[in-house]
């Protein structure tokens, strides 16, 4: 992996690759009285450069050798889903809503608190750091992307403390939070059937930010205490 910064000019030579411009600084750097390692130094650096004079195509830069890299190991590739009609999509997104409910589920019943029980409350301190820390992210179903909450922190702090305040009051989730986009992801390379895919439920920004702030302030301690010593995924180290 290329670990040295090495400056280059538009004025250099065809054949003077960064290569080169190292060898050359290391050159400068061996003592006169070594003249066999500057006679060595002296004969690798020629043969490099009739290398690349001879075929320039040889030698990539860091730029060049990194578009190889990434090729080859796919890390920056993306699978997508083509090819769809309409009815192929409204198929798939049955599917995924089939998954996602349950018709023996019954609401459990409320469990009575006993005594007085503090609601938590989250500051507005704690509502600006969320909100100027949010970093890129997928848009949900609302439509609104992660920099206008974080570009507008400042003016939208205020009622954003007084909704989630209200919904912790209130023990009630907002309807438009509930909402999410079901983006197919495939489990395999020629996906055909429809459990050859996995629903990702993108929702909207504004909640995963309350989700985040809750955990932090308020359920990562009580979750910890419930965990064994030997559980240490999703956890704070």
């Amino acid at each position: 992996m290329p670990l040295r910064s090495i400056r280059m000019s538009s004025r250099d030579p065809s054949w003077m690759y960064p290569l080169v411009r190292s060898m050359l600084r290391a050159k400068t750097r061996i003592s006169l009285n070594n003249r066999d390692r500057l006679k060595l130094a002296n004969s690798r650096i020629s043969q490099v450069i009739s290398e690349n004079r001879r075929n320039p195509a040889s030698v990539t830069g860091s730029r060049e050798w990194w578009k190889n890299v990434d090729l080859v190991s796919q890390r920056r590739a993306r699978t997508t889903c083509v090819n769809f009609d309409y009815a192929s999509l409204d198929h798939l997104n049955d599917y995924f809503g089939r998954l996602c409910h349950d018709e023996s589920y019954v609401r459990p019943a409320d469990v009575p608190i006993e005594g007085d029980v503090e609601v938590p409350e989250i500051t507005q301190r704690q509502v600006w750091n969320a909100l100027t820390k949010l970093k890129r992210t997928a848009t949900g179903p609302d439509n609104i992307p992660f920099w206008i909450w974080k570009d507008h922190a400042e003016l939208l702090t205020p009622i954003i403390t007084q909704v989630w305040n209200l919904s912790l009051l209130t023990h009630s989730w907002p309807g438009s939070w509930k909402r999410a986009n079901s983006n197919p992801l495939p489990k395999v390379d020629f996906p055909k059937a429809d459990s050859d895919y996995r629903g990702i439920n993108v929702t909207p920004v504004i909640a995963r930010a309350f989700e985040k702030v809750v955990s932090h302030t308020h359920a990562r301690k009580a979750v910890e205490e419930c965990l064994t010593p030997t559980q240490f995924a999703y956890r704070q180290r």
